[in-house]
């Protein structure tokens, strides 16, 4: 199922079933350049939906990462659209790195594609990798529309220590080696939900194999998403548990320290990295839920709510003034005669 470019083609009695265990429908979208982008949607039972979200998952994965999670807001009439980013999945040059403009690219026209036709507010959900490619995509293009971000532990990287070092030492391995690889380990963490586990660890379209150049690549998302905290002018859901070594946690506290009055916390003590994935993955969708309705935070009982910002359909914050610049005059005093 190719369809014409710059479209979104949807599931149809010959190219779209059902995806296994989900009773989700697959179709694609179909990018400006050609290239094919598979897509599966859970709709809710209702004639419009709560919200729509457009879901982007971690690095590796595809879009039924969230095979769990989409069905459950489907129940709760969140209309949920997921799709294989560029080089993960289903998609041509499995495993290549694509670079992240072109990934923020994909996701701004996916956008436009998914609008909803019911009239319902639009949010932007990612993780990991999904949560970089969100967060920079609202601050380089403010598309329109979209009413707010979802960041469950994104990839953001202000605070590293040594950083300058580790960008001359993986720029200059991605240079001179880009085909150098490492395997990765996926679906071994016992907190993991046993469906997460078994596509992490047995699916073939899981990346297992991290390239130089990708992970230079993925260094240089996380950067452009740590500089896009302070120019999104969107309503900021950031949730994460704790990381597990994967992203330190001075790392999320500097992004919700960078996103300031317009993002609203939550920290899962007990959950390790991948949120979405564990299997107290029900209390982070009420969360989620309860964020888009307007109801109490948290309504979890494992989240704690860290700083609480404007929710969806409020009036951001002002962002603080700049004090001008006051230039220093030198006053030299001459002595007399």
């Amino acid at each position: 199922m190719q369809g014409r470019q710059g479209t979104a083609t949807r599931a149809s009695a010959s190219d779209a079933e059902e995806a296994p265990g989900t009773g989700a429908r697959q179709g694609a979208l179909v990018m400006e350049d050609g290239y094919r982008l598979p897509l599966v949607s859970f709709e809710p039972a209702g004639p419009s939906a709560v919200a729509t979200l457009v879901a982007l998952h971690n690095f590796g994965d595809f879009r039924l990462a969230f095979a769990e999670v989409g069905p459950e807001l489907a129940r709760r009439g969140v209309r949920v659209h997921a799709y294989d980013q560029r080089g993960f999945g289903d998609t041509l040059g499995h495993g290549r790195w694509h670079g992240w403009r072109r990934l923020t690219r994909d996701l701004r026209q996916a956008i436009e594609r998914l609008r909803p036709r019911d009239g319902s507010p639009l949010f932007l959900l990612g993780e990991s990798l999904g949560g970089g490619v969100a967060l920079a995509t609202a601050a380089r293009f403010r598309p329109e529309g979209v009413a707010g971000v979802i960041l469950v532990e994104p990839a953001v990287r202000r605070g590293v220590r040594w950083r300058l070092v580790w960008d001359v030492a993986f720029g200059t391995l991605a240079l001179l080696a880009p085909g150098y690889s490492r395997r990765l380990r996926r679906g071994v963490h016992p907190e993991f939900t046993e469906a997460a586990r078994a596509r992490l660890k047995a699916d073939p379209r899981i990346v297992r194999v991290i390239r130089a150049d990708a992970y230079k690549g993925l260094l240089s998302l996380a950067d452009a998403a740590s500089a896009s905290t302070r120019r999104v002018r969107l309503p900021v859901l950031f949730l994460y548990g704790r990381a597990d070594g994967i992203i330190p946690l001075r790392l999320f506290e500097q992004a919700v320290r960078d996103l300031g009055a317009k993002v609203t916390a939550l920290r899962y003590p007990e959950a390790p990295h991948l949120l979405l994935h564990t299997q107290s993955w029900i209390e982070v969708v009420d969360d989620i839920e309860a964020w888009l309705t307007g109801e109490p935070l948290p309504a979890s009982a494992g989240g704690v709510l860290l700083r609480e910002g404007p929710r969806p359909g409020q009036p951001l914050p002002e962002p603080p003034r700049r004090r001008p610049l006051v230039p220093r005059v030198r006053i030299v005093r001459r002595r007399p005669g």
